[in-house]
């Protein structure tokens, strides 16, 4: 009861915000949030989905925000119907501390450079920059939707699915990650639905280029020595985002995309997968188990780190961790192999 009424609280003071600083002050206590959660050994993964539904909320109130002011300066509501979408691990519900925004906008009609996309290019900036003064930070890769790239007509999201899938270059693989776990958080859902539903459509009718996802498993891997232990980088740290979430969160996209699944969330996926027969169940459980545990290691790496002041990120100390977690480890990251081995040998 303590735990929910400590997020239903959190979530209110958002959902009830004026300005962009109450937002701010409400989201610095998040750290605080996820310490009692975990201490009262709350799944990890749920700590994830609390902390990506505030995500989704602050955004809304950002978008909102930024309405209002556009609205203000004489430029009017929103020309046309729009949806707000939330990219990433935020849409698949699986942030931690250390998430920057990745964010898009679907309008219902208009083209690049007409009124509607210069309205909506301006309501993006503002909308980006009040989610950076809160501290959901830019997107070092410029996945917002004050970037062209990312905000478009709906006529023009779907040509441009079409050209993901069809062209198959390795470059727009990082464009299908992030785009098929994305969720609308404000505005016209029926518009990015209908473009995320092209989106599994179009690639599970496709098959190079589910032969080109599948190429890119090549690369996961475990980082051991030649005396089979673990590589950490010069400060004693494993990246598990690296060597652990991305490998099972691609492979179980993967799974849902070849297969026709929609659920967004790495374990509901390779559950849903392994309910229609396509994955043992023991190895299903094997995977969701050490997701679990990896995002488990890194969340409590994270608070740690904001204790100490340090600047936060999915890399985590194994020397901090107890000797029985450091031997387990290996084990939980063979998930990484097992998941690699599976889609290269064509078994999905």
């Amino acid at each position: 009861r303590h735990r929910a009424t400590t997020a239903m609280m959190l979530g209110d003071r958002i959902d009830t915000a004026q300005d962009v600083a109450t937002i701010a002050q409400a989201w610095s206590q998040l750290p605080l949030m996820a310490r009692m959660l975990l201490d009262e050994q709350v799944d990890a993964r749920v700590i994830a989905a609390v902390i990506s539904s505030e995500i989704a909320a602050i955004t809304r109130r950002a978008a909102q925000f930024a309405e209002g002011k556009l609205a203000a300066e004489g430029l009017g509501g929103p020309p046309v119907p729009y949806s707000l979408l939330v990219l990433g691990s935020g849409g698949r519900g699986e942030s931690l501390l250390a998430a920057d925004q990745d964010n898009a906008i679907i309008y219902a009609e208009g083209e690049p450079g007409g009124p509607e996309d210069r309205w909506f290019e301006r309501l993006g900036k503002e909308t980006s920059s009040a989610l950076d003064a809160i501290g959901i930070h830019f997107c070092k890769g410029g996945i917002m939707a004050s970037n062209a790239a990312w905000r478009m007509s709906r006529a023009r999201w779907l040509a441009t699915v079409d050209r993901w899938v069809s062209r198959q270059r390795p470059e727009d693989l990082l464009n299908v990650d992030i785009f098929f776990d994305a969720i609308s958080v404000h505005g016209e859902m029926r518009l990015a639905e209908e473009v995320i539903a092209k989106a599994y459509d179009a690639a599970r009718r496709t098959p190079p280029f589910l032969v080109l996802l599948t190429e890119n498993a090549r690369g996961w891997s475990v980082p051991l020595s030649m005396f089979g232990k673990l590589k950490t980088d010069t400060g004693g740290r494993l990246d598990l985002k690296m060597h652990g979430l991305l490998p099972l969160v691609s492979g179980a996209r993967l799974l849902a995309i070849k297969h026709g699944v929609r659920a967004r969330s790495t374990p509901d996926r390779i559950a849903a997968v392994s309910a229609i027969g396509i994955l043992d169940a023991d190895v299903a459980e094997r995977l969701v188990e050490s997701h679990r545990q990896i995002i488990g290691l890194i969340l409590a790496q994270q608070l740690l780190d904001a204790e100490k002041g340090m600047s936060l990120s999915p890399k985590v100390a194994l020397s901090q961790q107890p000797v029985e977690v450091q031997k387990n480890l290996k084990e939980v990251l063979g998930a990484v192999e097992t998941i690699r081995d599976l889609v290269l040998e064509g078994r999905f």
